[in-house]
């Protein structure tokens, strides 16, 4: 069954249908994209919406009985521009110009939810032209055939009429895609932040490459933030090296711990490489020596990290000798 066939058959018993969204109970600062698609496909056959748990949250686990579960995207809501209505103080528009992705990483969950990569050609009616910034919430936006139109049209966009419009790939980009060409069009949006990863070791070739092309083109490796995955298959020696090669660049390195899909509750699990007091010592680490959680390449923290026999001692919070 579609979507919209559910919703006219709900609707067919009775007279006017008003719907409550549910927001899920979890930390995000960012807004519930689905479910403001969803209200926006809703109101163009005339319904009312709200979302309910910014209302009753307590309340929500008590009553709510559903008839009816939808699984995966609805995709008639998917080319759909949000209802920003419902979060007027909200000043971004999100939105997928891709979903899915061609790679298959092990500790990704994108490929399996998301099995076949689709992508638009065009991202104009996805946009709110009174917000002035724009999230790519895409998993491989490099892997578009369309990126080159879009990139074009997001310098176009930024530039008419003096719209200094922000733009951020939230998901990071592909380091493995970057090209001259990509680094020369990335470079004209003027960022403030380009997101990138740094998975496994092998990885390190496409990263140290992908990095010369934006530093080439006049990026500042600072405005780089790198996407550094711990607590999965590597080891912390491994890791280390990675913080080493993030920070060696110029540019930042932002550790992500490994979150099974089926954990129960966050930073529970402890690869088999890993232990309770390693992973403390990084969480501690990130809010004492870092910033915002994340390891700028300030000389002494730099120094610190290189000079480290081991990820114990990079962690430590002593002063460097």
């Amino acid at each position: 069954m579609e979507f919209t066939e559910l919703v006219k058959d709900l609707s067919g018993k009775k007279d006017r249908l008003h719907c409550l969204l549910v927001q899920p109970s979890y930390y995000s600062t960012y807004p519930p994209l689905g479910l403001l698609k969803i209200s926006t496909l809703l109101k163009s056959y005339g319904y009312t919406t709200e979302i309910y748990a910014s209302l009753l949250p307590e309340h929500v686990q008590e009553v709510i009985k559903p008839d009816y579960v939808w699984q995966g995207i609805i995709w008639e809501a998917e080319e759909t521009c949000p209802d920003y209505s419902l979060i007027p103080d909200w000043n971004a528009s999100i939105l997928f110009s891709s979903r899915g992705c061609i790679r298959r990483c092990s500790f990704c969950v994108v490929w399996k939810i998301e099995p076949e990569y689709k992508a638009t050609d065009s991202i104009e009616r996805l946009i709110n032209p009174s917000h002035k910034k724009i999230i790519f919430w895409d998993n491989n936006f490099l892997a578009s055939p369309y990126k080159f139109d879009i990139l074009d049209y997001l310098t176009t966009y930024r530039n008419e009429k003096g719209k200094k419009c922000e733009v951020d790939f939230n998901q990071g980009l592909d380091a493995r895609l970057i090209t001259e060409p990509i680094a020369e069009k990335i470079k004209q949006l003027k960022m403030p932040l380009i997101r990138l990863a740094y998975d496994k070791i092998q990885d390190r070739p496409y990263l140290m490459s992908a990095i010369g092309m934006l530093k080439a083109v006049g990026v500042s490796p600072k405005d780089i933030l790198v996407y550094t995955l711990y607590n999965y298959k590597d080891t912390p020696e491994d890791f280390l090296r990675r913080l080493n090669d993030i920070m060696s660049l110029g540019a930042v390195a932002y550790p992500m711990r490994y979150q099974p899909v089926d954990a129960l509750e966050k930073d529970t699990y402890i690869a088999p490489n890993w232990s309770v007091e390693l992973l403390e010592m990084v969480a501690k680490a990130r809010r004492v020596l870092g910033t915002h959680g994340a390891f700028p390449p300030y000389e002494g923290l730099v120094k610190k990290f290189g000079n480290a026999k081991n990820l114990e001692e990079a962690m430590s919070l002593r002063e460097a000798v």
